[in-house]
């Protein structure tokens, strides 16, 4: 009896220090959490300076530090479409300092074309928000019979084969955008791909392809002087910037391909500090001046909770693996 009671002791005390240990190390936490950041906050980007993804970011950084305190730093690191950049985080410390500016490319689209990525999209990332999505703009020259877009439905049904469309390049959003247009509507068209946006948009005005989908950034301007047509976007509903332009999905029944951007952290990065970056990332979207600025580039300011982000991603990747294997496009 008296070992027993020894031992009862013994697990008793066991017990206390271990609950008082859990205890102290979730006030810790907490603590940490609530003084978060005291060192600066690394976001980086998959792409060059001066583009979208890299406004976006640096708009974010000056408005995180502004509502949070702290100094968030914008580094890019381009290179495999958003790879390169998503291998960095995933690799770094899982603290909340080091964070991603992803984006479709990196985070649905990239490990659906590659045997190895070097980074699960998934696994290795804890998502934080989105921050906002884009629309593509499908164009051709206004020299082509097609006026609306049921009327290039209705030439590409009758027609599989017959035409083709440009993109910039294999895997990007505007052929995939296209990929889904045409398997919705039954039909088939030549893959002319492009090394880059620019050469895209210099064949479309040149009448060298015969239709293509481009950022609202890049076909807005064109648009607007008459030197392309917009039959549609890519969203499921109109956008404001150029509200006359129907959404395909008025004439495709659930037709949605964006791009978007997003913050992701290390996967194992405290809660308590996604949740406190996602809150903050909310507010920022949420405010007129950023709503504004982002719908200058072209851009929907979203703001989203990490379970939004994370059925985003998820859905995405869903939808583009099947895009890519209905067109053939193997994984190298």
């Amino acid at each position: 009896m008296l070992r027993r009671a020894w031992l009862v002791g013994l697990l008793g005390g066991l017990l206390g220090s271990l609950f008082g240990a859990t205890l102290a190390s979730e006030a810790a936490l907490a603590q940490s959490s609530e003084q978060y950041p005291t060192r600066p906050v690394r976001i980086i980007v998959g792409s060059s300076p001066g583009g979208t993804a890299d406004t976006v970011a640096r708009l974010l950084a000056v408005n995180l530090a502004e509502r949070l305190g702290g100094s968030f730093v914008v580094e890019n690191r381009a290179g495999a479409s958003g790879g390169l950049a998503a291998v960095f985080v995933a690799k770094s410390p899982a603290d909340g300092y080091t964070l991603q500016l992803g984006a479709v490319n990196s985070h649905a689209i990239f490990p659906a074309l590659t045997k190895d990525p070097q980074y699960d999209h998934i696994k290795d990332f804890a998502p934080v928000s989105l921050i906002s999505t884009s629309p593509n703009v499908l164009m051709v020259h206004p020299s082509s019979p097609a006026k609306t877009a049921a009327d290039l439905i209705e030439l590409l049904k009758r027609n599989p084969g017959k035409y083709n469309y440009g993109s910039a390049g294999i895997g990007s959003s505007q052929q995939l955008g296209m990929e889904i247009m045409l398997q919705s509507v039954g039909s088939k068209a030549t893959h002319v791909p492009f090394a880059g946006s620019g050469q895209l948009i210099a064949a479309l005005v040149s009448n060298n392809i015969d239709m293509a989908f481009d950022t609202m950034t890049t076909a807005v301007p064109l648009v607007q002087a008459g030197t392309l047509r917009a039959l549609g976007i890519s969203s499921l509903s109109r956008s404001p910037v150029i509200p006359d332009v129907p959404a395909v999905a008025e004439f495709i029944p659930d037709f949605e391909v964006t791009a978007w951007n997003a913050i992701f952290a290390p996967a194992g990065t405290p809660q308590p500090i996604v949740d406190k970056l996602s809150s903050a990332i909310a507010a920022i979207m949420r405010s007129p001046a950023i709503t504004q600025r982002l719908s200058e580039l072209g851009t929907t300011a979203i703001g989203s909770t990490p379970a939004e982000l994370s059925d985003r991603v998820a859905r995405d990747t869903r939808k583009f693996a099947a895009a890519l294997a209905a067109a053939g496009i193997a994984k190298q």
